[in-house]
Order: C-alpha cells, then structure tokens, then sequence
C-alpha cells in the first residue's frame, strides 16, 4: 500500500473514532504512532457571546458596564385602540430547558444574585382623576419548585403614558423559568395601545452545587455502523488500530467547574462505554472574581470495549455534568478557556500483504 493510501486510512478513522480495532494475526512489519494536533484556541466570554447571540435566539446574551447579563425573548400583548374603562393584559414569558435533559436529575441549588421582570406600558390615560392600577408577578421553575409572588403598585396621571416596570427579585434558583406578569386596574380608566415584557438576570451567582444536565439520547445503529465497527469487515486487513488516545490540557478562568461523566451504551445498558473527566475550579477571590486559571489535563482512551456497544439495532449517549459548591462567582468579559491537545492513533502496518 502506498504511503499516501495508508495516510488517508489513518486520517478517516481517526476521525470516526477508532471504529477498527484488532491486532492482525500476523506479525507486523511496521508498529507506531500517529499524533495529530486538534487545535490550539482560546475562548473568551465575550468571543462565546457573540457566537451563542449569532446562533441562538430565545436567550439574548449581553454585557454592560463589564457585566454580563441574560434577557429572555419579548413578549408582547397588544389590544386594540378602542377606548376601555379599565387595563388589563396578560404576559406569560417562559426560559425552556432543552428537551432532552431530563429535569427529575437536574437539579439546581445555584442562586442568581437578582432577577428581575421587567413590564413595559403605552397607552393614555383619558382623566380628570388619576388611574391606578396593579402589576402581579409570579414566577416559576419549570422543575417545580416554589411559585415567587410579588405586586407593584402603578399610578397613571391623566395624559399619554409610556413607562417601564420592574420587579426584582433576590436569590433566585437557576433553571429553566416561567414568569406571568399580569396587569389590572383599582380606580380609573386607562386606554394603552401596546403592553410588552422580558426577563433579565445577571450572571452573578452563588455556586451551591448542581447537577447542570443529565441527557440521556437514544441513537439508532445502522447495519452500515454495525459492519464499520466490526473489526472483521475492515476492507484492509494489512492496516489495523489498537487504541486511539485524544489527549488534551485546558486553561480554566471561568470561576466554576465541572465534573462530568459520559456514556456510550447498547440499548440494554448491558454494554458500556465510560469516559469520566474533570475541569477544575479556579481560586476565587473575596468578591467571587477567579484570580488566576487552573489547568486541567484531560485524557481519553478509546479502545477495542467501544465496539461491543455497536452490536446492537440502537444505544444510548447518557451524559452527565455537576458542579461543586464554590460560593459567589462573577463571570466577567475577559474571563477565558484556553485549549490544545492532540490525538495519538496506535496502529499496526503489515506492508508484506498483497492487498493494497
């Protein structure tokens, strides 16, 4: 087999993984490693906000005067500009948790540090008496926990309005929310032509400890990905891979971190693929900014037990990630990940085969 031919090997099966593994029944003529460097980067909060703003909507990601703040999409309710004896509107504003974490795990012990529902109001108030009116909140994780309640009293002289709300609220659990802003009179009468409203929240939180997702994904298993994990069906016998390593070290200034767990299994769980690493926290200072980073040396091996997960119609990704409890935390701008590593594919070259 030309060198080229055997590079190309090397490349397409690194990159599905090391989906070959066998140790040919010959002995091999050439043994060694490939190593292959999968990047050099660094991300910083600022660089990740824009990324997830290009691509995301739902959750809008912003940073003001060095801090960086989450707002939920706008929701408007709109009536029509005929004239009515009294205001009313209705917002519901919900954060939806991705559909495949499963929220009876997850678990958020987490608190922002303020959360706040914010209402805005247009429209007239005809007089001669001044309007007055109620704002209710109520707020709600999605998981279950306890409903918060509050109100804000409105006064509306006679005359165009065009006003903003808020209602904040302290040590908030972190999770996917809903949020009913409701509004109705006391005295008066008022017209308005549109009412709207969002969430907003600052990332600054005490870390109590959570379980952040755990995602639990079925997959179906072709006859195609059956037969490519099937060391026997290898078009080339001359070349095989014993293991492949993905080695890597990360430089953590976020001050939070994370252990996490994953699994690759067939549909019975009965065979199983487990990769378990950590990020480490940085040391933070009095007022919850890290000081410096910690680095992380993350090492996976991926050897001959994957393929058994394969000789099945469907399996299951189940991954896990938790955070320790740290205290209050900061996230700001300039706080970064840094990256690099490389993949090392151990292989075996039988140049004596007359296949090519």
């Amino acid at each position: 087999m030309k060198l080229k031919i055997v590079l190309i090997y090397v490349f397409m099966l690194t990159m599905f993984v090391g989906c070959h593994i066998e140790q040919p029944s010959n002995i091999p003529v050439i043994g060694g490693n490939l190593n292959i460097p999968i990047g050099d980067s660094s991300m910083t909060v600022q660089k990740a906000i824009d990324t997830y703003n290009s691509k995301f909507s739902g959750i809008n990601l912003y940073i003001e005067n060095d801090s960086i703040f989450m707002q939920s999409d706008t929701a408007f309710y709109s009536s029509s500009k005929a004239m009515r004896d009294s205001l009313k509107f209705y917002l519901g504003i919900s954060k939806i948790m991705p559909d495949k974490i499963d929220t009876i795990k997850t678990v958020f012990h987490t608190e922002l540090r303020t959360f706040e529902g914010v209402v805005h109001i247009k429209g007239n108030c005809p007089g001669p008496d001044t309007f007055f009116g109620k704002v209710n909140y109520s707020l709600t994780l999605l998981n279950g926990d306890t409903t918060l309640y509050d109100s804000i009293m409105i006064s509306l002289p006679p005359g165009n309005f065009d006003t903003t709300i808020t209602k904040n609220f302290d040590r908030f659990n972190l999770g996917g929310y809903k949020m009913n802003i409701e509004g109705y009179n006391i005295s008066g009468s008022a017209t308005f032509d549109s009412v709207w409203g969002y969430t907003k929240s600052g990332l600054d939180a005490y870390i109590n400890g959570d379980t952040l997702y755990t995602v639990e994904i079925p997959f179906s298993i072709s006859d195609n990905m059956r037969k490519a994990f099937n060391p026997d069906s290898l078009d080339t016998p001359n070349f095989k891979i014993n293991y492949i390593d993905i080695a890597s070290v990360l430089w953590n200034h976020l001050p939070i971190g994370v252990d996490y767990k994953i699994y690759i299994m067939n549909s019975t769980k009965s065979d199983t693929f487990f990769i378990a690493d950590s990020l480490y926290v940085p040391q933070i200072d009095t007022n919850g900014f890290a000081i410096s980073d910690t680095l992380s040396q993350l090492d996976f091996m991926i050897d001959s037990s994957i393929a058994k997960v394969f000789n099945d119609t469907s399996g299951i990704y189940l991954i896990e990630a938790n955070t320790p409890v740290i205290g209050k935390v900061f996230v700001r701008p300039t706080d970064y990940l840094k990256f690099h590593g490389h993949i090392t594919v151990n292989y075996w070259l039988n140049a004596n085969s007359n296949q090519q």
